[in-house]
């Protein structure tokens, strides 16, 4: 598990340990590998701009023929009830624009958040023998 603590002034430079993460479960996989590096921006964009967090946990693994990623903050987190079953909130879109990139790869985005808990993003991509499974 990749664990990062940030002071509110400082950014995390996270796109080089992604890529090298991710190339080793999808070679030559740039359409995956850009997609999941957006899905990353927008969560980290998310927890920096609304959840007041200190510590963000990154997991990336591969568990039955799928990569899991889960990106976990210590912030205030959200009701998720207030959110419409396709991530769209009155004040952001960020969920949506998550939950349709994994899909245009053939994975899911699942939230769990609610309010002082913090929040946890899941991602799930389908594999086959290391090449992302919708190219076959």
């Amino acid at each position: 598990m990749k664990s990062f603590k940030q002071p509110e002034s400082q950014q995390v430079e996270i796109e080089s340990l992604l890529r090298r993460d991710i190339s080793e479960v999808y070679p030559q996989q740039a359409m995956v590998e850009a997609q999941l590096l957006y899905i990353f921006r927008e969560a980290l964009i998310n927890i920096r701009k609304h959840s007041k967090a200190h510590e963000i946990h990154i997991n990336i693994r591969t568990v039955n023929g799928h990569l899991q990623v889960n990106i976990i903050d210590d912030g205030c987190g959200f009701d998720i009830l207030a959110v419409d079953k396709n991530g769209i909130c009155a004040e952001n879109h960020g969920l949506a624009v998550m939950r349709e990139r994994a899909e245009s790869i053939g994975g899911t985005v699942e939230v769990i958040s609610s309010p002082r808990n913090g929040t946890e993003i899941r991602i799930e991509i389908p594999i086959k023998n290391g090449v992302h499974s919708s190219t076959l």
